[in-house]
């Protein structure tokens, strides 16, 4: 009966930590832009520079893959809390289009939403500026 009650204290409090963190980062996100593919003109080359740098900050899974079109980390492993990532660059009229695949590894799901990673990760690629860099989130997003 203590383990079981133990279980729900710690749970809770977890619960509370998990919100205090999205809520501090829902209102970072709130000067970001959508969670769409970034269009850039020209080559690109800033932006495609801070996509890898972005995934090197914060997959908990090492790039395998880097060229002038993906970028892609490993997967994550079965039952593992983390994304995994595949980010190209398309080539468009005017320039080129940056966009973001992401799968988690836990079926229950990942601490963070798809969508709020998605929208982190385009506002960086855009502005250089990292909103999950002071929210615990530098080394892996999980």
């Amino acid at each position: 009966m203590r383990r079981l009650l133990l279980g729900v204290v710690v749970a809770s409090l977890a619960g509370c930590a998990s919100q205090e963190i999205d809520d501090a980062m829902r209102a970072r996100l709130a000067v970001t832009g959508p969670d769409a593919p970034v269009s850039c003109k020209g080559a690109c080359k800033t932006e495609w520079e801070r996509a890898q740098l972005w995934l090197a900050r914060h997959s908990m899974w090492k790039i395998q893959s880097a060229t002038d079109v993906v970028l892609q980390t490993y997967a994550p492993i079965n039952h593992e809390v983390s994304y995994g990532f595949a980010v190209t660059r398309e080539p468009s009229v005017d320039g080129y289009r940056i966009g973001m695949t992401l799968q988690c590894g836990n079926l229950l799901g990942c601490d963070l939403q798809p969508a709020d990673v998605r929208r982190a990760f385009y506002h960086y690629v855009v502005s250089g500026q990292d909103v999950l860099g002071n929210l615990g989130y530098v080394g892996s997003i999980r």
